[in-house]
Order: C-alpha cells, then structure tokens, then sequence
C-alpha cells in the first residue's frame, strides 16, 4: 500500500497484493476505522485508502521499526494465553517455560532481517564512534544473547579485521547460526553456547566490546549477569546495553511510541519466561533510572542515550 504512493481502492490493493478483494475490502475498512489508515469518499461512492506520511515509518515492516514487526510475533504470544492467565493467578505458576513459545528464536531472526539489525548497527555505533574506529581497526567483540546470530554476522562482514564471538543459552539458535556464517564464508564470527550468568573463568578482561540488546530484562539474576559483562570487560572496555526507553513511572511513558509494544510484550513474554526460571520478572517497562543503578550498583560507569533507543554505554 506505501509503494502506491497514493490513495487506492481495495480492488487495486487487493490487484497489487494479489489478495482476495474481499479480505482486503474488511481489512481496510478495520485499518481505517481503528484510526490507522486515512479513508476518503468521493461523490460518486468511491471509497479509497491511503497511509499518512507520518505513519509510514511504523507501518512498514521493511523500516525494521518495532511496533510493525511485533505483529509477526503476536500469534506465538497470544498462544499462551490461558498459562498466562494461571499465572495471574495467586495460586497460579510463577511464569512460563521457554519451550511454550515455540518459533520465538524464529521471529527474532525474522525481525532482524527487516532491517532491524542493520538500524541497529548504525545507531549504536553513532553513540559511542571510539569503538567504531576501533571495529575498523581489529578488536575481540562479544554479543550476549545472540539468538540466531544475523546482527553478529553483518557487524563481522562490515568490520573484517575484528573477531566476534555470540552466545546465547538456546543451542538450537546457536546452531543455525554457526551453520549460515560457515554458508556465507564468514570467517572472523563463531557462536557459542554460555549462560551470561557463568561465563569461563578464563575469559577475565578478554573483550574489548560487549554488547546486549533486549537481553538484561530477561535473566533470571540480571546484577549476576552485569557482573559477568564487567568481569570479562578489559580494562578500557565497553559495553553497550540496549533496552525499551521506558521510565519506571506510567506516567512518564504515556507518550512513549514503544510503551504500548514494551507493556504487552512484557507481560505475555519477558515477565513470565524470567519468573518461571527464579528471576525479578522486570521486563521492559521496569525504568530506565533503575537500570542505571543496578549497573552503578556493580561498578560501571554508565552514560544513558536515549536518542533511539535506551542505550547504556558502561564502562570500568
């Protein structure tokens, strides 16, 4: 619809999309009166869509924006509703296991394919350029939480004389990234499977950049982990921890374009997948501010941008 660059009826969309026209005909008829899309009427009964320049962004999954790509993800969310509803429940479990969510490692490569990883990239990297100068002239970079590995693989192939190593406790996705960097002839990147809470006594100041995204909210013991990060952190290190930019209080994020996406994804996945394994269950929405205590609270020097993202620049 946003390559029509106009407004259109659903006949044409559905001729576009080569959809039936009267799934497209219901379609737009929520899209518009749900706010989302703009409807307009002519004289003659005509009735035509289009989407508002400013929604683009969001609306357009190829942008690798968040809000767009969560739709991929809402049917395996919305497949543990009733074991959430138990666990709402006084009586109820403490949260769900990660085997409950079958294909999430799936969407989560999926939505850094779209784009995401690679805007990703290009943010982070903005905010702290020292460590990408020294990407471009050869260092040991770590990613905690890894899953299948693509951000890890285009951050190998743009920076060829600097090493990479991922981790991720899920072997399954750690395979299946191995497997793609040795089909693409990616030789400066391997994955490994760790759990962040217990890294290998011998990794003690073995990294010169570490960096996590959407991860700390989800460990069962996430001080352990930050720990970890600066154990293994050398001496002049970094890390770059990313997370939802949200405040700890509702009110301060009653504005916040990724609210909506942080509170729901929160409560169906991050909150009881942590507390089912034991942890604080914080999720998304737990603040900013207290993230910054916790990771003051083990040592770090922490700067906060909030410019995309919520991104911790920590170091020793």
């Amino acid at each position: 619809m946003a390559q029509m660059d106009r407004p259109v009826t659903a006949t044409e969309l559905a001729t576009k999309t080569k959809c039936k026209e009267r799934y497209i005909q219901q379609w737009l008829g929520f899209m518009a009166c749900s706010d989302i899309i703009n409807f307009e009427e002519d004289d003659s009964g005509e009735e035509k869509f289009s989407i508002p320049n400013d929604r683009l962004p969001h609306l357009s999954t190829d942008t690798g924006d968040s809000n767009a790509m969560w739709m991929y993800g809402l049917p395996i969310l919305t497949g543990v509703q009733c074991q959430l509803e138990s666990c709402f429940q006084k009586e109820g479990p403490n949260g769900i296991p990660h085997e409950s969510y079958g294909g999430f490692n799936e969407f989560l490569d999926l939505y850094g394919r779209y784009g995401y990883a690679e805007k990703l990239i290009e943010n982070t990297l903005m905010e702290v350029p020292d460590v990408a100068k020294q990407l471009e002239g050869g260092i040991l970079m770590c990613e905690i939480g890894c899953g299948t590995g693509f951000l890890l693989q285009t951050m190998a192939k743009k920076y060829p004389r600097s090493q990479f190593l991922g981790l991720d406790i899920a072997a399954r996705a750690i395979d299946s990234a191995n497997k793609e960097a040795r089909e693409n002839g990616i030789k400066n990147v391997q994955f490994e499977v760790h759990d962040a809470h217990k890294l290998p006594s011998d990794w003690t100041e073995k990294f010169n950049y570490v960096f996590l995204t959407d991860v700390i909210h989800d460990v069962p013991d996430p001080k352990k982990v930050l720990q970890e990060i600066k154990r293994v952190l050398k001496p002049a290190g970094t890390a770059s921890i990313q997370d939802f930019p949200l405040r700890r209080r509702v009110a301060d994020n009653l504005k916040s374009p990724s609210a909506n996406t942080g509170y729901l994804v929160g409560m169906f996945y991050c909150i009881p997948a942590c507390m089912n394994y034991g942890g604080p269950g914080y999720g998304p929405a737990w603040g900013v501010e207290n993230w910054v205590e916790v990771m003051k609270d083990v040592g770090f020097n922490v700067k906060l941008c909030m410019e995309n993202s919520a991104h911790f620049v920590c170091s020793k």
